[in-house]
């Protein structure tokens, strides 16, 4: 550990909570209870998590066809409202969105997180990338045994105190020598690190 940066917390307690990470947050309003049917096991407890629901799958899918029907009017007016296959498509986005975020999954302990593939060790990684554009930017991690995750770092931000535990593992692998691109630096704002620490759920995951 460098003695320099914010300590890892205790995989049993989740104290100290690292600080704020930087970020966009638009997220939960209210923590998720624990549900071992859609939380992702890890190595130790689970501190904080991450799930889709069925309320966030209705927002996402109203969200794009909302989307859709700004850029149709904007582009032909209300023509598009006499043309069938504009609804079909809109109807096949709706229910493309609806089923995506009911597929998140992620959880984070005290030094791992789990986006629903590999668990990584956050304080082990040697490679830290990004792919995709603003906005949807995917956060790629691979640490010392090998193991590869990605998830979207939107809905990581969605938990903010799961992405305080994931950025502060971040920042002490990238002190140890992980490989980081300038473009990857930049998009996780690593240079505006630390903040104070948020306040911590109640609950702690089996």
């Amino acid at each position: 550990m460098n003695p320099d940066l914010p300590p890892k917390p205790d995989p049993q307690t989740g104290e100290p909570r690292p600080p704020a990470a930087p970020g966009h947050f638009n997220g939960l309003k209210e923590p998720q209870p624990y549900d071992a049917n859609k939380v992702p096991s890890g190595p130790t407890a689970a501190l904080e998590w991450l799930y889709g629901t069925r309320k966030s799958g209705w927002w996402s899918a109203a969200t794009v066809v909302v989307l859709i029907i700004a850029f149709l009017t904007f582009k032909s007016g209300l023509d598009w409202v006499f043309a069938w296959p504009t609804w079909l498509f809109m109807a096949a986005a709706g229910v493309a969105f609806w089923f995506l975020p009911r597929n998140t999954k992620m959880a984070a302990g005290a030094d791992w997180v789990n986006a629903g593939g590999d668990t990584i060790y956050t304080y082990e990684l040697v490679e830290i990338g990004t792919s995709g554009t603003p906005g949807s930017w995917e956060l790629i991690l691979k640490d010392q045994r090998g193991n590869v995750d990605r998830g979207n770092i939107a809905d990581y931000q969605q938990n903010p105190l799961l992405w305080d535990l994931v950025f502060n593992g971040i920042r002490h692998s990238v002190a140890a020598g992980a490989t980081i691109d300038p473009e990857t630096y930049r998009v996780l704002k690593l240079d505006e690190y630390p903040n104070p620490p948020r306040s911590r759920r109640g609950d702690i995951g089996v």
